[in-house]
């Protein structure tokens, strides 16, 4: 870890357990939960980044980019994805060793083994690891090949985010028009308009300039960068209400919507050709899955 090779396991697991835990405290609901979830997936299903850079390769990005200097393109560049697309990790071995178990056992008992180590005895201390002690922890729990398991996830580039753990655990990643908890709380903190699932970009709440924009998605292939100024929508001063009102219309018109931008002292009228309107990541049942998303996240006894 000192060399951030296990990065993804490390911060990865923080992330995974900060999620659960804070559920099975009561924290988070679970529907609350379930919308963190459904962010999380979105992001990661539309980091297109994926397609040249691993996951791994992201636990480099703190020896790079000491100063964490802003990217233009996070979507394409990536960055510490290792912290989130953790949780998609993890909760995928988690399913699986519930799945392979006949939901016997979980990532609770590897944690257990793992993070608990020495604490019977009561001799704590500081015990190094390498990536062949976490596939042996975890065959510990159950057989499988966990070497190639791991290996297939954190060295692939994609297509999509890694889904199959939240499959496992009996949900799929939907859209609709109905904002997402999770991401309407983010826009509230983080005073951003966020519209990444449907134009592709996120716009400052105040000030009404692009934070950012996710490449190759209608608002890149107009022509949209980070930092542009977002002046008017069709044509009427630019505020969120009026382009979310602007993707609801475009549903049933052909025309492209118009949005004038700014860019230093150059003004510039952009069409973004989008017609599928509002669009907000969830979770949906599969109702002939079991519901182990559910019970990974009840409160223990």
């Amino acid at each position: 870890p000192m060399q951030n090779e296990l990065l993804w396991v490390y911060e990865g697991q923080t992330e995974y357990w900060a999620w659960v835990l804070a559920t099975r405290a009561g924290l988070y609901t679970p529907p609350q939960a379930r919308e963190v979830l459904a962010a999380n997936a979105a992001l990661f299903e539309h980091r297109v980044g994926r397609g040249w850079r691993d996951l791994q390769d992201t636990v480099y990005q703190g020896i790079i980019d000491f100063n964490d200097a802003p990217q233009a393109w996070p979507n394409w560049q990536r960055g510490y994805d290792f912290y989130d697309e953790g949780t998609l990790l993890w909760l995928d071995v988690d399913m699986t060793l519930r799945e392979l178990s006949r939901d016997k056992r979980s990532l609770d008992d590897f944690a257990r083994g793992f993070f608990g180590a020495g604490t019977s005895t009561g001799k704590v201390g500081v015990q190094t690891y390498d990536f062949d002690t976490v596939v042996a922890a975890l065959q510990a729990v159950q057989a499988h090949g966990w070497a190639d398991f791991l290996r297939a996830r954190i060295d692939s580039h994609g297509p999509g985010a890694p889904l199959q753990g939240l499959e496992r655990a009996g949900w799929a990643l939907v859209y609709s028009d109905i904002p997402n908890a999770a991401i309407a709380d983010m826009e509230g903190d983080q005073q951003l308009d966020d519209f990444s699932y449907s134009l592709g970009l996120k716009i400052a709440s105040e000030g009404d300039r692009i934070n950012e924009v996710l490449w190759e998605s209608p608002a890149f292939r107009a022509g949209l960068a980070k930092d542009m100024q977002v002046v008017a929508i069709d044509g009427m001063a630019y505020n969120a209400d009026r382009l979310k009102r602007a993707l609801v219309a475009a549903q049933s018109s052909k025309a492209p919507i118009e949005m004038l931008v700014r860019q230093g002292d150059t003004f510039r009228t952009l069409s973004l050709d989008y017609h599928a309107g509002l669009r907000y990541p969830h979770l949906q049942r599969i109702e002939s899955a079991p519901d182990r998303l559910t019970r990974l996240l009840a409160p223990r006894k």
